[in-house]
Formats: C-alpha cells, sequence, structure tokens
C-alpha cells in the first residue's frame, strides 16, 4: 500500500508538475484555475489572471547558454514563491511565461503582489561562477468581467503583457476592473 501511494504521488507530480521548475505545468495550471474561476462566478467573486514573460530570454539563452537560461527559470520561480501565498495558483505555461490566478483579492492588492515580483526581478543578480546577470519581466494583468472561460481572461492577460513589452517592458500593464455586482444584474 506504501509502494502504491508513493506510485500514485510521483504520477501525479510528473502529470502537474514542471520538472523544470518544480511549480505547476500549463495542464494543472489551466485545471486548478478554472476551478477557482467557476467558484468565483458561482459566488460573484473577483479572479484575476497575472501573466509574466521574462524580458529578452531568447538573448539570455543564446548568449550564455540553455543551461543558464533554465537556472533564470529557477531563479525567478523561487523569487515569486517567496512572494505569493501558497492559495494562488502559479504555473508555467509555456518556455519563459508563467501565469498567477487569485481570486478575492482586490485590485490594489494584486497591483502591489505584481510590483513586488517585478521589483524583486529587476533587483536581482543571478550569479553563476564568473557570469552575472540582472534580468526583468514584463506582465500583463487582466481580470474577470462575467462569466467568462479561462482561455478569455488569459488573452486578454497576453494582450496586456505584449503592451507592457512594445511599450518598453520591465512593466505591468492591467485591464480596470468594472464592478462584480453591476455585471451580474
Amino acid at each position: 500500500l506504501r509502494i502504491l501511494k508513493q506510485k500514485n504521488k510521483e504520477l501525479f507530480e510528473i502529470s502537474n508538475i514542471d520538472y523544470l521548475t518544480q511549480i505547476r505545468n500549463r495542464r494543472s495550471f489551466f485545471l486548478e484555475s478554472t476551478k477557482l474561476l467557476n467558484c468565483a462566478i458561482k459566488n460573484n467573486d473577483s479572479f484575476s489572471i497575472l501573466m509574466i514573460d521574462i524580458d529578452h530570454f531568447k538573448k539570455i539563452n543564446d548568449e550564455n547558454g540553455h543551461d543558464i537560461g533554465d537556472k533564470i527559470l529557477v531563479s525567478f520561480c523561487n523569487i515569486v514563491n517567496n512572494i505569493i501565498k501558497k492559495k494562488y495558483i502559479f504555473g508555467r505555461i509555456g518556455g519563459e511565461e508563467f501565469c498567477i490566478s487569485f481570486s478575492k483579492l482586490k485590485d490594489k492588492e494584486i497591483i502591489k503582489i505584481s510590483e513586488e515580483i517585478r521589483t524583486a526581478c529587476s533587483n536581482n543578480i543571478f550569479s553563476d561562477d564568473n557570469l552575472n546577470i540582472r534580468f526583468t519581466i514584463s506582465l500583463g494583468l487582466s481580470h474577470r468581467k462575467s462569466n467568462e472561460s479561462i482561455d478569455d481572461i488569459l488573452r486578454v492577460a497576453d494582450e496586456l503583457l505584449y503592451k507592457a513589452k512594445e511599450s518598453g517592458r520591465n512593466k505591468l500593464v492591467r485591464s480596470k476592473r468594472k464592478n462584480l455586482r453591476e455585471i451580474s444584474k
């Protein structure tokens, strides 16, 4: 029975945890965020997605090698995990793109967390042997407007993320949240 429990735990981790960064993988992020969104819709709570992309990551890989790029991804995840609470859903959705889902948080609280992550990244110096690398991130923050799907909210977060990149990087661009009570009338 103990061996079976251990094997089940290993299978869960393989199917839900990103091997490199040890955070939720894309599949797990979508599954858990959808549950959180459905609960927010049912209870008329707020729900938001913060999409984060490491700026100029291809250049980091090209100039320093993919092993250093991998270490920067892990360093970034450690920074985020030291800032966010476990109740938030943090996942790697592809390459150097990450998302965090929030429920029941006010806009100013999410902005504070976002800025804390952004500042921590820009102030961090990644060191490996004789190598010191600074990296920044761009962020897009989208809020649910009514009974939208994860894909709808994520699409807007992605558009906002690219506005942050196009307007200079190392910044947060966000949508305005509307009063959920008004929407449900």
